[in-house]
């Protein structure tokens, strides 16, 4: 993560339609109902969290690499229809990025470029 990012502290994420929190382990419940009856939620997930067995792991990946200082997960609230709609992360795409030989860098808006 970037060296001002720390994973241990809480950011959240707000607009006038979505609400995004740090996900914490009693998430369990808020996303159950969505692994159990819409399972095409996490169609492009890396994870999937379909079922109750697949979310455990999703949850369980995601904490891990939390842990690990490489992903920080959200839970997904929609303010519109005042439901939970899913799970959301950061991931380190810098690093990754620098392994493909990509520079990048800020002009007023976010930019990449190989090099």
């Amino acid at each position: 993560m970037p060296d001002n990012f720390n994973v241990k502290n809480s950011y959240v994420l707000e607009d006038d339609i979505v609400l995004m929190c740090p996900l914490q382990k009693d998430d369990f419940d808020n996303l159950l109902p969505i692994a159990l009856h819409e399972p095409e939620t996490w169609k492009y997930s890396l994870v999937t969290a379909a079922g109750e067995d697949g979310l455990k792991n999703y949850m369980n990946i995601a904490f891990a690499e939390k842990e690990k200082e490489k992903e920080y997960p959200f839970i997904v609230f929609d303010k519109r229809t005042d439901e939970y709609a899913g799970s959301t992360r950061f991931m380190i795409l810098i690093f990754l990025l620098k392994q493909c030989n990509w520079d990048i860098h800020g002009m007023g808006k976010n930019s990449v470029e190989q090099v």
